[in-house]
């Protein structure tokens, strides 16, 4: 199954339509599901070990070891598009393909009761707050980092994906979107100072290397990763003593509340959000103004 694995990603890598972070996810949901095969198997699994069985069982698995149902969900559909990969090199049965979509219904009833939480004002000032009384690069990098989450809700794997190209601090614009070739600069007013101070005072003591590309980096040098922006925020919030347990999705929530109270339009919160679906904006828009308060 790995030749064919490598294989699928590969046409993914080509395919204009997959943002990259997208193909990471996808090719990380894959890769659970393989080590899984492995840890049951005991053996390096083949083609036909990708059963209906063991898919839903995989599934079961992932939920009761507490999985998000929106990473539930995406591995379900990452687990689809392979099986119709392998169904249209008539190396698999269709029934899985079928026995996969099946779980779908049930998932999203899983995702539509999740609930939804914001800071308020007062638990973003006590944050960002905390965060300034350092005085270290790496304090430097993590203002800068929450203050692009607060202000324009991009997803992590959005964050971690800017490069030093995709900030213009003259015109204190931040060019967003996955693809290039379909990025957009947006207007980052709150946010731009912030990261002016990092870039001066910051980065330069995180990374010595002037190739590395990477607006935001780790201790190591490197590009910082999704975990790393994880352990920014836990960190931080217990510092700053939030009783909300602090996560991309709570200053995600925050941002689009925010935004919402600032009159940006629809348009500018989908594009900040990534969202290629109208509707998975309007959903949580709306979710958001019934959840969350307004001060």
């Amino acid at each position: 199954m790995d030749e064919q694995l490598k294989t699928y990603l590969g046409t993914l890598k080509s395919h204009q339509g997959y943002a990259e972070n997208t193909r990471q996810a996808y090719a990380s949901d894959l890769f659970h599901f393989v080590n899984f095969l492995k840890s049951n198997l005991g053996r390096k699994p083949e083609v036909k070990d990708f059963t209906s069985e063991v898919t839903k069982k995989f599934l079961e698995v992932e939920r009761k070891s507490g999985m998000k149902p929106s990473t539930l969900h995406r591995r379900r559909v990452s687990l689809k598009h392979f099986a119709q990969y392998l169904r249209d090199q008539e190396i698999l049965d269709s029934d899985i393909v079928e026995t996969i979509a099946q779980t779908q219904e049930n998932l999203w009833k899983e995702i539509s009761k999740q609930k939804v939480a914001c800071l308020n004002s007062k638990e973003v000032e006590r944050l960002l707050g905390t965060v300034g009384q350092s005085n270290t690069a790496r304090s430097r990098r993590d203002q800068a980092i929450f203050s692009i989450l607060l202000e324009t809700g991009l997803s992590i794997g959005d964050l971690v994906s800017l490069n030093l190209s995709d900030v213009n601090l003259r015109e204190s614009n931040l060019r967003v979107g996955s693809e290039r070739s379909n990025a957009s600069w947006v207007f980052i007013p709150n946010s731009s100072e912030k990261i002016r101070i990092y870039l001066a005072e910051g980065r330069p003591e995180l990374t010595q290397s002037i190739s590395e590309e990477a607006l935001f980096v780790s201790q190591m040098g490197g590009r910082i990763s999704r975990q790393g922006i994880w352990q920014v925020i836990r960190i931080w919030g217990r510092q700053a003593k939030i009783r909300k347990k602090l996560s991309p999705r709570i200053l995600r929530h925050t941002a689009v509340n925010q935004m919402l109270m600032d009159g940006k339009s629809f348009d500018e919160i989908q594009l900040l959000l990534g969202h290629r679906n109208p509707l998975s904006t309007r959903a949580l828009i709306r979710r958001i103004k019934k959840a969350c308060s307004t001060p």
